[in-house]
C-alpha cells in the first residue's frame, strides 16, 4: 500500500475519528503530494503536519474526562481513556512515520538534483 493509500486506509478507517480530522489528512496528503513534485515546501507540510496534531491532542483532551467531579467518576473511565491514548499514540506514529518517510524522499530529490550541496 503506497504511503498515501496508508494515511488514507488509516483516517477513514477509524469510527472514531471526526469528520473533520479526516478531511485534514485528505488536504494533508494532497499537500505531501504537492512537496514530493517540488509544488510545495516540506516546512509548510511539517507546519500543517504539527497543527493537525495539535488539533487532534487538543480535541481529546477537550473530549476526555475532567478534573472536576467526583474520583469515582473519573475511575470508570480510565481503562477506555487508556485504550482511546494508545489507539491515538499508534495513529501518530504511522503519521509520523510516513511523514519521516515523505521527508527522506523529497530530501533524495533535492540533493540528486544539486539543491542540498
Amino acid at each position: 500500500m503506497s504511503c498515501r493509500g496508508l494515511i488514507q486506509h488509516k483516517a477513514f478507517s477509524s469510527p472514531g475519528a471526526p469528520k473533520q480530522f479526516r478531511a485534514k489528512v485528505a488536504s494533508l496528503q494532497a499537500l505531501a503530494d504537492a512537496v514530493r513534485v517540488g509544488e510545495a515546501s516540506l516546512a509548510q507540510l511539517e507546519n500543517e503536519g504539527k497543527a493537525w496534531v495539535s488539533e487532534v491532542e487538543k480535541h481529546f483532551r477537550m473530549a476526555g474526562p475532567k478534573k472536576r467531579g467526583s474520583a469515582g467518576a473519573a475511575v470508570g473511565s480510565v481503562p477506555e481513556t487508556v485504550r482511546l491514548l494508545e489507539k491515538i499514540s499508534v495513529q501518530l506514529e504511522q503519521m509520523t512515520e510516513v511523514l519521516c518517510h515523505l521527508l527522506r524522499v523529497q530530501r533524495t530529490k533535492a540533493f540528486s538534483r544539486g539543491v542540498g550541496k
